[in-house]
């Protein structure tokens, strides 16, 4: 069976017939829909990739309705929207000026290895243009196949960790912009969108092109923010935004530099004093991004960064915890942040911390990543310490107590990165409004609630911390 999925929309018999076998012929897999409702409820299915789209520009809404050219000119319309890297083709029994005009006016091109590939979203074909259509059908197969033959390796410490077909895709695709013949991907730990990212090294025909990081992202990664004020030496700045055949994905590109880089989240615990020294010359660049401003702020806006203030009472009500109003006012400095900074999104590069994975950086108070780079050791589920007995439920009772730090694993880490919380901490609320939400949306996650021991500590940091904003 191809690889490659085409879409038909047609409801002339005949010609669905043709447009199938032509399709066919070039090596599609073909699905064939009738009118725009069946299409439309036909490709709303995840997991596959949907590399063209060839429809009637005279289509019914349902079947025994009577075709019109509106129906036809809508179905594109939300097809696009709902595939953003989708190659289009429509037919029309004669194609005038105007439905031509709108047909392909602002849909914009699908560009590829630079701009040296070009395919146009939308292109217009006469139903008499056989030959037209065979031509470019057999342009963007080709294209598609160079891609498919690209070899890819999945670099794993789970050997049975296996790619869906929308990442092969990506993957292929990222080694394809580069003029790649393999690609070799490491998968690093995932974040809050769950969208995964991979250290890729590309191999071209004679010897390595580039090694990149690569995530694979809904939506076009945001310019600007927190990536633009990090130090250059510190952040694997983003080289491109890969887009076109990446099954409706966008691909964000990262340079990074090093022979091989390590996750801080695995040095914390193999070497927890390289742990230390990587975050102190992360904490030390940190320092030299212009300072935010001293707001005050309701704690139920403080906290939106890691829940919104509702659902965490909702949630938290489940486990008995009383969460107080968010109407309540504090103290918090805004700037900047990276949003989503768990050490998994650190790399060591010999002794030089990169920052990676930019798409949650937002405007919020600076304890949301000093939180997060603390506790993501603990509870993020690609961390080897979700394992360990510390810190027990007992312990998060009171993370401000001595008691706290028996027999923690990675000590010199965990106490550096705890002083740079406490620094950062502008008031009594903003902190304890910031844990409760952080803990709080840890019991939303599967991974957390299917495990005794980080359920028992997310509820347990939770507790405490409504406790303590209760009475602050």
């Amino acid at each position: 069976m191809s690889n490659f999925s085409a879409v038909l929309v047609e409801d002339e018999p005949t010609a669905a017939t043709e447009a199938r076998l032509a399709l066919e012929a070039v090596g599609f897999s073909v699905s064939v829909f009738a009118d725009a409702s069946s299409a439309l409820s036909g490709t709303n299915t995840d997991g596959i990739p949907i590399d063209l789209l060839v429809l009637d520009r005279r289509l019914p809404l349902r079947h025994g309705d009577l075709a019109s050219d509106k129906v036809g000119d809508d179905l594109l319309g939300e097809l696009l929207y709902r595939y953003p890297d989708l190659v289009v083709i429509v037919f029309s029994g004669h194609t005038g000026f105007s439905h031509a005009q709108f047909a392909t006016a602002k849909r914009g091109v699908l560009a590829l290895r630079q701009n040296d590939i070009q395919f146009d979203r939308v292109t217009v074909f006469e139903k008499g243009q056989s030959l037209e259509f065979d031509d470019y059908l057999q342009e963007i197969f080709t294209c598609l196949s160079e891609i498919e033959d690209i070899q890819l390796q999945i670099k794993s410490k789970s050997p049975e960790n296996k790619l869906d077909t929308t990442s092969k895709r990506i993957l292929r695709r990222v080694g394809y912009e580069y003029s790649g013949a393999s690609v070799v991907a490491k998968p690093l730990a995932g974040g809050l969108t769950g969208s995964p990212v991979w250290l890729c090294d590309i191999q071209g025909n004679n010897g390595p092109v580039a090694r990149v990081v690569v995530k694979r992202q809904k939506n076009k990664p945001r310019q600007g923010g927190f990536q633009s004020l990090l130090p250059a030496n510190l952040t694997a700045g983003t080289v491109s935004i890969i887009h076109g055949f990446c099954g409706g994905f966008y691909a964000s590109v990262q340079q990074v530099a090093g022979v091989e880089p390590v996750p801080l989240l695995d040095l914390i615990q193999s070497t927890p004093g390289s742990a230390a020294r990587i975050f102190r010359s992360l904490r030390e660049g940190l320092s030299e991004i212009k300072a935010g401003q001293l707001v005050t702020r309701p704690i139920a806006e403080i906290g939106s960064p890691f829940e919104n203030w509702e659902v965490a009472q909702e949630r938290a009500a489940k486990y008995g915890i009383d969460v107080p109003p968010g109407s309540r006012i504090a103290s918090t400095v805004i700037a900047p942040q990276h949003g989503d900074l768990h050490p998994g999104n650190v790399l060591a590069v010999g002794d030089m911390p990169v920052v990676i994975d930019f798409d949650s950086q937002e405007d919020c108070s600076e304890l949301v990543d000093a939180i997060t780079l603390f506790f993501g050791a603990i509870f993020h589920r690609d961390s080897s310490l979700r394992t360990c007995d510390w810190p027990t439920a007992t312990q998060c009772n009171n993370i401000l107590d001595e008691n706290f730090w028996v027999d923690c694993p990675a000590l010199e880490y965990f106490r550096e990165v705890f002083d740079w919380m406490i620094l950062r901490k502008k008031s009594e609320r903003e902190f304890y409004a910031l844990l409760l939400t952080y803990a709080v949306r840890q019991l939303k996650y599967d991974d957390i609630i299917e495990d005794s021991a980080a359920l028992s500590r997310a509820v347990a940091i939770a507790a405490w911390a409504s406790r303590e904003l209760a009475e602050t």
